[in-house]
């Protein structure tokens, strides 16, 4: 079957992804409404892809006999290297570094210049990403995958805020993710999984499906067919059992209430005391760089100001 995926097709969903973004910014219709649309949008492409990847999904449909070694490394990336990021991924890798040293976890950041040093890509590969034809957020997808699948470990997005108290022991299983509230299905998880927070054994058959599935995606295509791809190619992979996933998430995953408190509040004003309890209300948080900063004080850099958490405590 021919894999290319045509150019129709792709204007299509983007326009469709395009009204669920406005169906869930404006609030213009009940959540009810809006998970039955993009449920129907999001099995519309994971019959797309099934149909179009199934020789794929065949292979890996049967049991494979896999060692299930857990690595001990905690991998960021950022492309340009960390020291030219935004100051809240500074301060965020700052923590994330901490914690790692607490818990003897060998923390990797991935940037431009040591990548190769772990991971061998296919040409085919670095050069759509080179000549601009891959997003980087997805050559970072290819990279999370094989990475994990070659060396194991705990993948997490440079914007995760973690707390001292974080249990990396959690995340020793063949697949880690979290789990979160999603009424809307506006996620293609629908809050199962979130692919900013994953770990897996060496040599992970669902990690291994996920990077080929991807790899043979882009060697067929040269335009992205939905910005959130890797997680429809984990959803084929939940529907299709591969790797028995379904059982792994039931088991081996974590439910945060509130993981992305922080989105939408960048620049929020709060008490010392409102840090101290939202530290103590949960070891994870997903913030972004994507944010217009308002200098002042009791805003979101407090929560990397040791002063301001300590005198939480006097409040």
């Amino acid at each position: 079957m021919q894999k290319k995926i045509n150019n129709l097709a792709i204007k299509y969903f983007k326009s469709t992804l395009f009204i669920s973004k406005v169906l869930r910014r404006t609030k213009i219709c009940p959540n009810s409404i809006q998970k039955s649309y993009n449920n129907a949008r999001q099995n519309q492409i994971v019959r797309l892809l099934s149909r179009k990847y199934a020789d794929i999904i065949q292979q890996y449909q049967v049991p494979l006999s896999e060692e299930h070694q857990l690595g001990n490394y905690v991998w960021l990336f950022w492309w340009q290297g960390i020291e030219t990021a935004p100051q809240i991924v500074q301060d965020c890798v700052a923590e994330t570094k901490k914690v790692c040293e607490k818990n003897q976890r060998k923390l990797i950041i991935i940037n431009q210049d040591n990548y190769t040093d772990y991971v061998d890509l296919p040409s085919l590969i670095v050069n759509k990403f080179k000549n601009h034809k891959m997003p980087t957020f997805h050559f970072a997808d290819i990279l999370r995958f094989k990475l994990i699948y070659q060396h194991g470990g705990l993948w997490m997005d440079a914007t995760n805020f973690i707390t001292p108290q974080f249990d990396f022991s959690k995340t020793e299983h063949d697949f880690y993710s979290i789990q979160s509230p999603n009424p809307q299905y506006y996620d293609v998880s629908h809050g199962k999984w979130a692919t900013f927070i994953l770990s897996g054994s060496v040599h992970s058959p669902l990690f291994k499906f996920v990077y080929e599935f991807l790899v043979d995606y882009w060697k067929h295509n040269d335009r992205l067919l939905d910005y959130f791809l890797v997680d429809y190619v984990l959803r084929i992979a939940y529907t299709n059992n591969i790797d028995q996933f379904p059982a792994k998430i039931n088991h081996d995953t974590t439910y945060y209430s509130n993981p992305y408190f922080f989105l939408g509040k960048m620049n929020a004003e709060m008490e010392p005391q409102r840090f101290k309890a939202i530290l103590e209300a949960s070891d994870f948080y997903k913030l972004t760089y994507k944010y217009q900063q308002i200098p002042g004080t009791n805003r979101i850099d407090n929560l990397f100001n040791q002063e301001v958490r300590q005198s939480g405590n006097n409040h």
